[in-house]
């Protein structure tokens, strides 16, 4: 499980599997191991899967990203822009 919040002080964003209580780990492993040997993973977890996939295809995730820093770099471009036109000609002295 990755999750990126802090517990008990320490920040949890590693993809390593946590437990509250470090004794319980070797239940949880052993529990996904057994199952994934014995191929008893239920059918509703595909469907599941599945269905959390179907709004993530590669044109609406290029058309994201285009978007996010299309709109990132018109926003520097409009900041530096800005600070252009504070500057001041600073004439030479001889």
């Amino acid at each position: 499980m990755i999750c990126n919040r802090s517990c008990k002080g320490k920040q949890l964003s590693s993809p390593d599997v946590y437990c509250a209580d470090p004794n319980q780990i070797i239940d949880v492993l052993s529990s996904y191991l057994k199952n994934w040997l014995e191929d008893a993973i239920p059918a509703e977890l595909y469907q599941k899967m599945a269905e959390t996939i179907k709004p993530y295809n590669m044109e609406d995730q290029k058309r994201k990203v285009l978007e996010t820093f299309g709109t990132y770099q018109e926003e520097k471009t409009k900041q530096l822009e800005v600070q252009l036109n504070k500057l001041q000609p600073v004439e030479e002295t001889k």
